[in-house]
């Protein structure tokens, strides 16, 4: 189509010539993937040494108006455990009482906590809460979900 633009347009050759091996900056830029994160050999050498956290949001609130998931995950074990939720201000109790299923369950402590750097993570009652604890909290570079479990 662009070999036509010429004819519509005052100034223009009649005809452009692009090279077949041409490809556009935004295009090469747009179809470049990511490479691959090496996959790490370290990980936690007891259960709850590190644990990770991520909230989501659902596309369509679901039958029983829940718009959010919050997940949990033991690094140790790679073990995961969900918890829907309406609102995300309810983050912080369901995250309360993961930490103390935890101590009840399997009668530890979590040590680190590692989520990502979103508001409901970086607030002052959610990071209380956890220093109170004696939780050590680790934050991924934003929009680099790799980093987090």
């Amino acid at each position: 189509m662009l070999h036509k633009v010429g004819k519509y347009l005052n100034g223009l050759p009649s005809q452009i010539q692009i090279p077949e091996t041409y490809i556009c900056p935004g295009c090469e830029q747009g179809k470049k993937t990511n490479k691959m994160f090496p996959s790490t050999k370290t990980h936690a050498g007891k259960p709850f040494e590190l644990a990770h956290s991520d909230l989501k949001s659902f596309p369509v609130e679901s039958y029983h108006k829940y718009k959010y998931t919050v997940a949990f995950l033991n690094d140790f074990s790679s073990n995961a455990w969900t918890v829907n939720l309406r609102t995300k201000d309810a983050a912080l109790p369901a995250t309360n009482q993961f930490i103390a299923m935890v101590k009840n369950q399997f009668n530890t402590n979590i040590v680190e906590w590692m989520s990502k750097a979103g508001g409901e993570y970086k607030s002052k009652a959610f990071l209380d809460m956890l220093g109170n604890e004696g939780i050590k909290v680790s934050q991924s570079i934003p929009y680099m979900h790799q980093q987090n479990g």
